[in-house]
């Protein structure tokens, strides 16, 4: 799995419920740890395709979030990104146990993830020490200049 990647998980394992959820799940790899020591964690941000959430009189109208339309960068579903939702992170051995279940579909440009770690680093939700494992994980891959987490 590599930052900046659109997979589809299966039988996605979700902490908050304790039976796996019959529907694929779709993700954006946005991190990944760098321990010397294992374990290593992957940071995946999950998408929706609840759009009428988002929609006027929705209850997530006001949220900042990304639409994906069919076809882009992957996606075989229109899903949004809520940049207020916190990351799922799950170690690299979690990963390669549900390998079977995780399907690489696509990448994001860089021009995306930018616009991506700019909506999540305005946003109180999510953890300071994720934005700054986002940012230096972005950073390996070449985008630079980006602000210091908020």
């Amino acid at each position: 799995m590599r930052v900046g990647g659109v997979i589809r998980w299966s039988n996605f394992p979700d902490p908050r419920h304790p039976q796996p959820v019959d529907k694929a799940r779709w993700f954006i790899c946005l991190g990944k740890s760098f321990s010397i020591t294992p374990p290593v964690f992957f940071y995946i941000h999950t998408t929706t395709t609840q759009i009428q959430k988002f929609q006027p009189g929705g209850p997530r109208e006001n949220h900042p979030h990304l639409v994906f339309n069919v076809g882009e960068f992957g996606f075989e579903e229109t899903c949004i990104l809520d940049c207020t939702e916190d990351f799922y992170s799950y170690s690299e051995s979690d990963i390669n146990r549900n390998a079977s279940n995780i399907e690489i579909k696509g990448k994001l440009d860089n021009s995306t993830l930018i616009t991506i770690y700019n909506m999540i680093n305005e946003s109180s939700n999510i953890p300071k020490a994720t934005k700054r494992i986002i940012r230096e994980s972005l950073g390996l891959i070449g985008i630079t200049g980006l602000k210091q987490p908020k």
